[in-house]
């Protein structure tokens, strides 16, 4: 009778153990989290959240304010002319293109092919993460009819492509690029993209 008394005082020792140390764990998860959205706020300071939906895209996307330094205008513009492209401008300096591909899901792979064989371009790669690609692009110098001055001329670029719900989508600055500043902005923009619920 002893040995069982003793055995049901060490269940229940291990049980109150088990849930005063979930109870912890569960506080330390909800100030991390806590502590990943004061991150989150801080990494966009100088940006404000565009919803999409009122432009046939259910999703929101952060993109510069007028604080950013870069031209910013007050009120971004947000052109959708046809069923699957769409143009996001804050200011002159800071436009994305993206355009709905459907399921076609190869588009990063197109895009590396066609950059890696560039004849006009000298193109390096500034970072890569999560179908975000930062990159620069420079004339080539043995291109015939290119002044020297040309040559030295470095632009930034990006190249993303967007997975949500089903739907793959590019995003993508203008084409004749931007400044390096202008183009780290949109990659943070492009990694704050996010589908509405």
């Amino acid at each position: 009778m002893l040995v069982k008394n003793s055995k049901i005082k060490t269940y229940w020792v291990i049980t109150l153990s088990f849930l005063l140390l979930s109870s912890c764990a569960g506080q330390a998860e909800e100030e991390l989290t806590e502590e990943q959205l004061n991150q989150e706020s801080d990494k966009y300071y100088q940006f404000s959240e565009l919803n999409l939906s009122e432009y046939d895209f259910r999703a929101t996307i952060k993109v510069p304010d007028e604080t950013a330094g870069i031209g910013a205008s007050f009120k971004p513009i947000i052109t959708h002319e046809e069923d699957f492209k769409w143009k996001i401008s804050a200011g002159p300096n800071f436009i994305l293109y993206m355009e709905d591909y459907g399921d076609y899901s190869m588009l990063m792979h197109d895009f590396k092919k066609k950059m890696n064989s560039s004849d006009l371009f000298d193109i390096k790669i500034i970072s890569e993460k999560n179908g975000v690609i930062l990159y620069s692009r420079q004339i080539k110098k043995n291109t015939l009819e290119i002044t020297n001055e040309e040559s030295k001329h470095i632009t930034y670029h990006l190249y993303a492509i967007k997975k949500l719900g089903n739907v793959y989508y590019e995003i993508k600055n203008k084409d004749e690029g931007d400044s390096r500043k202008v183009s780290e902005l949109m990659e943070k923009s492009v990694a704050s993209l996010k589908i509405i619920k």
